[in-house]
């Protein structure tokens, strides 16, 4: 076997569609790896965020301060907003993907949220607003974990059905800014 062309230290066992020669290692496969070069590599795989990895507050401190469950309420009081305008079609699933988006945009830094889900964007829009309109002196650090606890939360509550989204109706309702609740 060849040393690979890229760092020269190891052995060259991957067949590559980006080098001019044939063959990389796999360190070098995968530090290389992009979308528009790699597409139909069958080693090519999409990265995964880790959204378990994220810090979070326990169940006990969001119960025992009063900023967090407040930050909480706006949050799920939008989801569970949309949720209604959309005639309680939403499911879990997609109230998660709502809650992933906001994460890959508060926690992750995307600049840009790629969803193929036309309804979960319009969600994470929708959400963004209350985020900016009703939660605007907040600290990031704070924000991301109070979204990992409930995406937590959600995902703990989550069978493929409306389990998660009928607690928070029934729990939460919808507000119309911080601190005002409309039962619904």
């Amino acid at each position: 076997m060849a040393k690979c062309p890229v760092c020269t230290t190891k052995k060259a066992k991957r067949a590559c569609l980006i080098t001019s020669t044939s063959e990389i290692c796999p360190l070098c496969c995968g530090t290389k790896r992009n979308l528009s070069e790699c597409e139909g590599c069958n080693h090519y795989q999409v990265a995964k965020r880790n959204y378990n990895g994220i810090p979070t507050f326990s169940p006990m401190e969001m119960k025992n301060d009063l900023d967090l469950m407040n930050i909480s309420y706006v949050i799920e009081s939008v989801i569970c907003a949309f949720d209604c305008e959309l005639n309680f079609s939403l499911n879990d699933s997609q109230a998660i993907q709502i809650m992933q988006c906001a994460i890959d945009h508060y926690y992750f830094d995307d600049q840009e949220i790629n969803c193929k889900d036309k309804l979960v964007y319009n969600g994470f829009q929708r959400l963004q607003d209350a985020i900016i309109r009703d939660l605007t002196p907040i600290d990031i650090c704070t924000l991301n974990k109070v979204l990992s606890t409930i995406h937590f939360l959600a995902k703990r509550q989550f069978k493929n059905g409306r389990d998660y989204l009928e607690i928070i109706r029934k729990y939460v309702g919808t507000t119309s800014g911080m601190g005002r609740l409309i039962n619904i």
